[in-house]
């Protein structure tokens, strides 16, 4: 009898086939100037195709930022613009939209949509965990003079982005909350990067990482928190993995910052326990039984002797 872990094993394999599929239907290259387009195809079905791509986009970088995985769509390979609102689109206003890179540099340009927030999220998430990669084969060769402006220019644009989609307000909508939290996930990874460099830059950089840390970590618990009054339709079925993403950081750090860390990591763990949603709960307990670090069962019998 096959256990709950070849189930979630063949998600992933299954996920990685999706990719490239995506790649070999060429759906990152939609409105690329040079590509010829069949006339017989309408703009619903172009669109539909857009948000298939991007939908694998944010899949693939969820794992990246989940797992610390090399990136299998990059964002320097795509020409797809991003998809319309849901409400656009389920009213057949399908007005063109922006590029991965506009919505970046100019949030306030592109109409509301949590989808295109999670992706402009995760993409500077992706772009600042492959410069850690970057680094790390660097020291291989004997270079170790990486240059931290561009990550922290990275996490400038995380926290205006955040702050953007906090202005919106949109808590109503699954994606809302996801995106919300997943901007406090991206942060804390982004500091991360710079804590692991912590041998080449001062104390007042590393109070300043341990200062967003926190602030962040609270916010997830709070709206993690909020999330344990919901129905689990009104939850996005893939947030246990930035709140798992966190969840481990902490755990690797809870030396730092006097036990402050350890503390928020109780905090998380708690309210993880008391998530209605049963799709979290499943998701920890089959990976934990495909081999991999349960946080459920390994920081619940052992937080309280740390």
């Amino acid at each position: 009898m096959l256990n709950r872990g070849h189930f979630l094993q063949c998600a992933w394999i299954t996920a990685g086939r999706m990719f490239r599929l995506v790649q070999g239907l060429r759906y990152h290259e939609i409105d690329s100037p040079d590509k010829v387009y069949d006339s017989k195809e309408d703009s619903t079905c172009t669109e539909e195709k857009r948000r298939v791509f991007w939908m694998a986009y944010l899949l693939d970088h969820l794992f990246v930022m989940r797992n610390d995985w090399p990136v299998t769509l990059s964002e320097h390979m795509i020409c797809t613009k991003l998809p319309v609102p849901d409400s656009d689109f389920q009213g057949d206003c399908l007005v063109s939209g922006n590029f991965i890179s506009q919505a970046i540099t100019d949030p306030a340009s592109q109409a509301n949509s949590p989808f295109n927030d999670c992706l402009a999220i995760v993409t500077l998430c992706g772009r600042g965990l492959l410069r850690n990669r970057h680094n790390n084969i660097s020291k291989v060769y004997g270079d170790d003079n990486s240059d931290l402006s561009e990550h922290w220019r990275w996490l400038e644009d995380v926290l205006f982005l955040k702050d953007q989609i906090k202005s919106r307000g949109d808590t109503f909508h699954p994606l809302g909350t996801f995106a919300q939290i997943l901007g406090q996930v991206a942060e804390i990874l982004l500091c991360k990067g710079v804590i692991q460099k912590n041998s080449n830059y001062g104390q007042c950089m590393l109070d300043d990482c341990h200062r967003r840390i926190s602030i962040a970590t609270e916010e997830i618990i709070r709206l993690a928190r909020g999330l344990t009054y919901l129905h689990f339709s009104q939850v996005c079925p893939l947030m246990s993995m930035p709140l798992f993403a966190a969840a481990e950081f902490l755990y690797e750090y809870r030396h730092l910052k006097d036990g402050a860390f350890l503390q928020q990591l109780q905090d998380l763990v708690d309210v993880l326990g008391k998530l209605r949603n049963q799709r979290v709960k499943k998701f920890i307990r089959y990976y934990d039984e495909s081999g991999g670090w349960s946080i459920w069962n390994h920081l619940e019998l052992n937080i309280a002797k740390w």
